[in-house]
C-alpha cells in the first residue's frame, strides 16, 4: 500500500514538473513572439530600416534605456527582464518603463495597468503636471534666417481638458532638437547636422515658451492641428515621453529630426499606424503634417499669425500716408493726442492708432525693455480703447492664408525641350529633391522665399551625349520687400556646379554664389531687388583655377497663386578680366499643385562668348 502511495506522490511531482516545464516553454515562446512585434520594437526604437542588418539595434544608446547592457542585449531580452521584473513586484524597475510595462502587463495577461503603475509615485505626479486631455501637432513656418528651421518645425502640444474656454498659456510642448554649441557656425551646424554629428533630446516646457520663441520674437505663423487621439492613446504617449527624458538620438538633419520623431510618437499612441515607415528618404516638416492629415487624425485647424504677419495686413489696409503717420506716433515724433487733429475719421483713428501699438509691439521683439515705449504702448492702448467703438467699421482683417498642407508636394520632377542660337536642340530632365523656388505654386509657402537642396538636371545634347547640365547642392533665396515699418534685407546663396553654355564640350563649373541687398514693392503685386554680389569658381579656363568675380545682381517678381513670372540680370567681372553677364526670363502657369509650365528665355555672355537658349518645361511636382 505504502509503494503505491509513493508511486502516486511521484507521479504527481512529475506531472506538476512537466506542467511547469511546458508552462515555462509556452512563456519562452509568447515572450519570443512578443520580442518580434513591431510595437514593442517601436517602444525600444529599433529602427525598422535596419531590420535584416542589425535586427536589435536600437538608435538609443544610452544604458538607462534598457535593463540590459544595450551594446549586447536583444529585444527578447529586453523584454523577458521586465515581464519578471512585473511578475516579481520589482516596482522600482518597471516604474522606470510605463509605456513597456502598460503594454507587456496586457500582453500577457497579468495586473491591470493602473494598479501596477500605482507605487510609480514620482511619475504619476508628472503626469499629473502634465495634465494632458488632448493633443495637437504644431507647424511652426519656416524661416530662413536660421540653419535649423529652414523648412519649417513641428512639435506636439499637450491641452487641459476646455482649453477653448481656458487658455492654451496652461498647455505643455513637446519639442524634439538637436544640442547644438553656441560656437557652431552655420556652415559647421550643416555639416554636423547632416553627418548626424549632434544628440537630439525631447523635451517639455510650456507651450507659451515655444510661442515667445517662433510666433514673436523669430515673427513666425503658427499652424495647430488638434488630433483626435483618445485619452488610452494620449496615456501611452505620456507613459513613452516619460521613457525617453534625458535619452539622446543621433539627430539627422535630412532624415531623422524633429519630424521623424514627431511622428514616431504618433506611432506609439496608435499602435499599428506605422505613420513613420511611410518616410524612406528626407523628411520635411510639412510633409509630416501631410502624413497625419492623410491619417485622418486631424479634426481641427487654428492658424495663429506672427506679429509681423498681423502689422502686414494693417499696412495693406492703409494708404502710404497713413502707415507713415502711425510709425511716427509710435516712434515719438507725434504726441498721440495728434489723431484727433488730423480730422480723420472715428474709423481711421481706431486703424492708425493700432497699427502704431502693433509696430510697438514689433519693436520689442528686437530690443530689451524700453521704459518710453512700454509708456506709449500704454497710452496707444488706451486711445484704442476710447476708439474701440469705430473698430466695427475699420476694415475687416485679411483673411487666413492658404494652409501649409495646401501646398504642392516637396519634390519635383521636369521634362524640358530647348533650343539655342546657334540652331541646337537639347533635352533636359531635372529632379528637384526639395523643396520650393520663386515660381511654384505661391498657396502654402512663403512669398519671396526659395530654398532647394539636391537640384540636378541631365541634358541630351544634339550629339545624342548626355551630361550633367547643372547640380545645386543647396540654394537659398529671401526676397523681402522693405516697408514702411521695417527694412529688412534681402540675400541670396548657392552652391554647386553647372556648364557654362549649352555645349556637350563646355566645362562644369563648381561654383558658390552669395549676395545680399533690398527689395521694393513696385506696381500691383511686383517687387524690384538690387544686390551686390560675388561669384567664386573653379574654373581651369581662367588665368587662375579659383577665381572670383563681384557682380550686381537685379531682379523683378510677380506672383499670384496660379503665374509667376521672373526678370533677372547678373554682371560680374572676374580678376582676370574675364566679364560675364547673364540674363533670363523665366514665365511659370501652375496648372495645380502638382502640375506645371515653365518658359525660359536667357542669355549670356562670357569673355565676349554669346548665347541664348530658350526651353519649355513641364514640372510634375510629388
Amino acid at each position: 500500500m505504502r509503494i503505491i502511495k509513493y508511486g502516486v506522490l511521484c507521479l504527481a511531482l512529475l506531472l506538476h514538473a512537466a506542467t511547469g516545464l511546458a508552462n515555462a516553454v509556452n512563456q519562452t515562446d509568447s515572450l519570443n513572439e512578443l520580442s518580434h512585434h513591431s510595437y514593442w520594437r517601436q517602444l525600444l526604437h529599433i529602427n525598422p530600416r535596419a531590420w535584416g542588418l542589425l535586427s536589435d539595434a536600437s538608435d538609443i544608446k544610452d544604458p538607462n534605456f534598457f535593463l540590459g547592457d544595450p551594446a549586447t542585449t536583444s529585444a527578447y531580452e529586453e523584454l523577458k527582464r521586465l515581464a519578471t521584473a512585473i511578475q516579481s513586484g520589482q516596482h522600482s524597475v518597471y516604474c522606470r518603463f510605463p509605456a513597456r510595462t502598460q503594454w507587456i502587463s496586457a500582453q500577457l495577461s497579468l495586473q491591470h495597468p493602473d494598479q501596477l503603475l500605482r507605487p510609480c509615485t514620482k511619475y504619476l505626479a508628472w503626469k499629473n503636471k502634465v495634465n494632458a486631455y488632448s493633443a495637437s501637432l504644431v507647424f511652426a513656418a519656416s524661416y530662413l534666417n536660421s540653419p535649423s528651421s529652414m523648412y519649417g518645425h513641428t512639435f506636439l502640444r499637450f491641452d487641459p481638458k476646455n482649453v477653448e474656454t481656458g487658455s492654451k498659456w496652461l498647455s505643455f510642448a513637446v519639442n524634439f532638437a538637436a544640442q547644438t554649441t553656441a560656437e557652431d557656425n552655420s556652415v559647421f551646424y550643416a555639416y554636423k547636422g547632416i553627418a548626424g554629428g549632434y544628440p537630439g533630446y525631447f523635451s517639455l516646457l510650456p507651450y507659451y515658451e515655444k510661442l515667445n520663441e517662433y510666433n514673436k520674437l523669430e515673427n513666425r505663423d503658427i499652424w495647430e492641428y488638434q488630433l483626435n487621439f483618445s485619452a488610452s492613446e494620449i496615456d501611452r504617449l505620456i507613459a513613452h515621453l516619460w521613457e525617453l527624458d534625458k535619452m539622446a538620438f543621433p539627430y539627422y538633419f535630412l532624415d531623422e529630426n524633429c519630424s521623424y520623431r514627431i511622428v514616431e510618437l504618433f506611432d506609439i499612441a496608435r499602435p499599428g499606424q506605422r505613420l513613420s515607415q511611410q518616410f524612406k528618404g528626407a523628411v520635411i516638416p510639412i510633409d509630416t503634417v501631410k502624413v497625419a492629415e492623410q491619417a485622418g487624425i486631424i479634426t481641427r485647424v487654428d492658424y495663429r499669425p506672427s506679429r509681423s504677419t498681423e502689422l502686414d495686413n494693417l499696412q495693406e489696409q492703409h494708404s502710404v500716408q497713413e502707415q507713415q503717420f502711425a510709425k511716427q506716433i509710435a516712434e515719438g515724433e507725434h504726441p498721440i493726442d495728434d489723431l484727433a487733429n488730423h480730422h480723420l475719421s472715428g474709423a481711421k483713428q481706431y486703424g492708425i492708432a493700432d497699427m502704431a501699438y502693433r509696430y510697438l509691439r514689433y519693436q520689442v521683439n528686437k530690443k530689451t525693455r524700453d521704459p518710453v515705449i512700454a509708456k506709449r504702448s500704454h497710452q496707444l492702448l488706451q486711445q484704442i480703447s476710447k476708439l474701440s467703438k469705430f473698430q466695427a467699421t475699420n476694415k475687416a482683417p485679411a483673411s487666413t492664408p492658404s494652409q501649409p498642407t495646401h501646398g504642392h508636394p516637396t519634390k519635383m520632377l521636369s521634362l524640358g525641350l530647348g533650343h539655342n542660337n546657334e540652331d541646337a536642340n537639347h533635352v533636359d530632365l531635372q529632379f528637384r529633391y526639395s523643396y520650393h523656388d520663386l515660381l511654384d505654386p505661391l498657396p502654402g509657402y512663403l512669398r519671396g522665399a526659395s530654398l532647394n537642396m539636391g537640384d540636378l538636371s541631365l541634358r541630351q545634347y544634339a550629339d545624342q551625349s548626355i551630361k550633367l547640365q547643372k547640380l545645386d547642392i543647396i540654394e537659398i533665396t529671401s526676397i523681402s520687400p522693405r516697408r514702411q515699418f521695417y527694412q529688412p534685407l534681402s540675400w541670396r546663396v548657392i552652391a554647386g556646379a553647372e556648364r557654362e553654355f549649352s555645349h556637350a564640350d563646355a566645362r562644369l563649373v563648381p561654383q558658390v554664389t552669395g549676395g545680399a541687398g533690398v527689395t521694393y514693392p513696385w506696381l500691383e503685386q511686383w517687387s524690384g531687388t538690387v544686390m551686390a554680389s560675388a561669384r567664386i569658381e573653379i574654373n581651369p579656363g581662367r588665368n587662375h583655377h579659383i577665381d572670383i568675380a563681384p557682380a550686381i545682381d537685379v531682379s523683378a517678381l510677380w506672383q499670384d497663386n496660379s503665374n509667376a513670372i521672373r526678370l533677372q540680370g547678373w554682371f560680374g567681372e572676374f580678376s582676370n578680366g574675364d566679364e560675364v553677364a547673364r540674363w533670363q526670363c523665366q514665365l511659370q502657369h501652375s496648372l495645380n499643385v502638382r502640375h506645371a509650365l515653365r518658359f525660359i528665355l536667357k542669355g549670356e555672355k562670357i569673355a565676349g562668348i554669346k548665347q541664348q537658349t530658350m526651353q519649355l518645361a513641364y514640372r510634375r511636382y510629388f
